[in-house]
């Protein structure tokens, strides 16, 4: 490896007046990109500006290198606190305000998504229509069309109440307590609208043979573990607030009924096993019948009774207890609690697809239909983006394949050396046979029919409330029906945004909206870019398919522990080390709390060696082509390839976290904190202290480094 001198590692200082040149410049290809991605989404192509010439990519790479440059503090020592010489200045010029929660690239490619969205929803009709872009951008109408909101909002809202019951804090005394039974309700709710509400009713591939959907019973996942204190002391002011203006309840009834409700929710969540546990489906579940479960915890939770309301018909099948511990606390959180507050919750749960707040200005309004929009149509709209996408470029989704072949094939050559002799050579062949059958797969939906999928779904343009109902209760329909049919991936709010590894599926996914251009590479960046950047994604997802709960499923994606003790033994040794290490690090003046999960900070580090090798792979390939070589550095910094790997792979997790939510994020977010991901796996890796000259006593090179594959 090079051994570069501290000096280089610096980014050259600018003087006043080359500053404000950088500044005009960035501006100009500001609006070049915005007018030239605005036509492309509108099929009008400016071919007055191509991107594909040599002056428009020198003006790209010019942009690049002030964008890095901006959110860096080149007088920061690298090898002191390498996340503040990267990102010193994101927050001074990204601060996360509170309604933000937090800022960062992702939330960047997330916003540069819903404008594409809204591009789309907003071009003109065309009788070329296929009836599935008419229903989504009928539907987007009828959010924004807040004069048919506002008629009746109200009336329609109680409507759906009284539906079920009602609700007692609105009823009053015509509430009818002996006639409520919350499971029945919960179940009928779960039928019509397919939403779960205080008992999970999840329809997944079963553990051991991924050819077959299971019922899993139990646990609500979505719930927010009671460590959180600062979260429900927040979400209980927000419930107070928005139950006195959308329900019209007094102020007085609003705090006491959002303070029960509230306080309803904390409990039911303790029973929670929480993700920071580190516990695997198979610590979580157990295979049974319904009657076995009903006679369990009969009469509190008759779970037959649950279920057949549900489906409509009586379910013989088995099915599996989802975490014990929360069935257990549930049952008694019902029996100590008064059913106005059951019903009370139940009631808020149910009405939150159907509210669209009428009075917010006009562009907070248009960002909640689009998120609105997105939530119902998710894998539809997608599925439009990704079709935009490949047709203006579709060499990226090309390219993205090389990457892909790169990566396995770089990590395939870190699980065979020296480094990973602590594996069995039985062990180590079937986790170099999981890679190889592993995939990957980008979230186009390109094989899903829509027009089927949504053929009986009516939709209007100026009836938002009735729109909603339509689609909440084809949603129950297909929900129900999915016990009936062979296990697929469906999580598309989720997975729209946010890369996964499924190990039930040995399958990576990429989000359409990563594959956006000039946010993570460009034909016109250094490669070192892609490589850091999409690369380094990708590898951390590859990388989860090895890590303490993934590394139990097979080549098939079923759980079929195929690890022996041996093996097993040096893995816990390995995941100990990162447990003590990241529990060290210090984030909003405390030290981050002990965690037994490691996944995260396993893929952080396993992702990081395999993008980087595969990097020095392709530099090995192309050190003789001077001119390759020459583009891989980036105008104005001073840093070599390899160095400007680890500076663009740091800001990717440039990041600001409003103060009021970091304590939160602490509790919830089974990832560390962004500044804490970048320091822990740059310093277990000997290459980046090689790369910037670190002296062996610096803050960034610690005497024991955590190396796991």
């Amino acid at each position: 490896m090079l051994s570069i001198k501290p000096h280089s590692a610096f980014v050259t200082t600018m003087c006043p007046d080359k500053q404000r040149i950088w500044q005009v410049l960035r501006c100009l290809v500001c609006l070049v990109y915005f007018i030239t991605e605005f036509a492309g989404a509108a099929r009008i192509i400016n071919t007055d500006y191509d991107f594909n010439t040599e002056n428009a990519r020198e003006i790209l790479r010019l942009s690049k290198a002030a964008e890095m440059v901006n959110y860096m503090q080149p007088r920061m020592d690298p090898c002191d606190d390498f996340y503040r010489y990267a990102c010193g200045n994101w927050q001074d010029i990204n601060p996360a305000r509170f309604s933000d929660g937090k800022t960062g690239l992702f939330n960047e490619l997330k916003n540069a998504y819903n404008r594409r969205v809204v591009r789309w929803m907003r071009k003109p009709k065309r009788t070329s229509e296929s009836d599935m872009d008419r229903k989504v951008k009928y539907f987007f109408e009828s959010c924004m069309n807040k004069a048919d909101l506002r008629k009746n909002y109200r009336q329609k809202l109680v409507s759906v109440l009284e539906e079920f019951g009602g609700m007692p804090a609105l009823k009053g005394p015509l509430w009818e307590a002996d006639k409520f039974d919350w499971l029945e309700v919960v179940a009928v709710i779960l039928r019509k609208y397919g939403k779960q509400i205080i008992l999970g009713a999840d329809v997944f591939a079963d553990l051991t043979n991924n050819e077959v959907n299971r019922l899993y019973l139990g646990q609500l996942d979505k719930l927010v573990t009671p460590r959180a204190a600062e979260y429900y002391v927040v979400l209980a002011v927000a419930r107070q607030m928005e139950m006195h203006t959308v329900l019209g309840m007094s102020m007085q009834v609003a705090s006491k009924t959002a303070m029960e409700i509230v306080d309803f929710e904390r409990r039911l969540a303790e029973g929670k096993i929480d993700a920071d546990r580190g516990f695997g489906m198979e610590d979580k579940t157990q295979l049974t019948l319904l009657e076995v479960m009903t006679d369990n915890y009969k009469p509190t939770i008759n779970f037959t009774h649950y279920v057949n309301v549900w489906l409509g018909y009586p379910y013989v099948l088995p099915v599996y207890v989802y975490v014990e511990s929360y069935i257990n606390n549930l049952r008694r959180v019902i029996e100590e609690t008064p059913k106005e507050i059951v019903a009370n919750y139940i009631m808020w749960e149910l009405l939150q697809d159907f509210r669209m707040e009428v009075n917010d200005s006009d562009d907070k309004h248009r960002n909640k239909c689009v998120d609105r929009t997105k939530r119902f149509f998710v894998k539809y709209l997608d599925h439009v983006i990704y079709q935009q996408l490949f047709t203006q470029n579709q060499k990226i989704f090309a390219e993205l394949r090389m990457l892909w072949f790169e990566l396995k094939n770089a990590f395939g050559e870190l699980l065979k050396s020296e480094v990973n002799n602590w594996m069995s050579v039985v062990t180590r062949d079937k986790a170099l046979e999981k890679l190889s059958a592993m995939s990957m797969e980008i979230n186009s939906y390109e094989q899903e029919n829509f027009e089927q999928q949504y053929d009986v779904l009516v939709i209007s343009t100026d009836s938002y409330f009735d729109n909603v109902v339509n689609i909440l209760e084809l949603q129950g329909r297909s929900y129900r029906l999915r016990l009936l049919e062979s296990p697929k991936l469906d999580v598309g709010e989720i997975l729209s945004f946010t890369p996964a590894y499924a190990a039930e599926y040995n399958r990576v996914l990429i989000p359409v909206s990563f594959l956006q251009p000039h946010f993570l590479w460009d034909h016109a960046y250094p490669s070192t870019v892609k490589y850091s950047t999409m690369g380094f994604v990708i590898a951390h997802e590859m990388a989860h398919g090895f890590d303490d709960i993934a590394r139990k499923y097979d080549a098939r994606g079923n759980l079929n522990n195929w690890w022996d003790r041996t093996s097993t033994e040096e893995f816990s040794k390995r995941k100990e080390c990162l447990r003590q290490q990241y529990s060290g690090y210090r984030y909003n003046s405390r030290k981050l709390p002990i965690i037994n999960a490691q996944d995260e900070n396993i893929a952080d580090n396993v992702g990081l060696r395999i993008a980087y090798n595969a990097f020095q792979h392709w530099i090995r390939q192309h050190s003789d082509n001077s001119t390759t070589m020459q583009h891989e550095r980036l105008p104005n910094i001073n840093l070599s390839p390899q160095q400007l790997f680890f500076l663009s792979l740091g800001q990717v997790w440039c990041t600001d976290v409003n103060r009021n939510w970091r304590e939160i994020i602490i509790a919830t977010d089974v990832h560390p904190p962004e500044e804490v991901r970048v320091i822990g796996m740059l310093s277990n890796f000997d290459e980046f202290g090689k790369e910037f000259d670190c002296k062996p006593n610096a803050r960034m090179i610690p005497k024991r480094k955590c190396v796991v594959y």
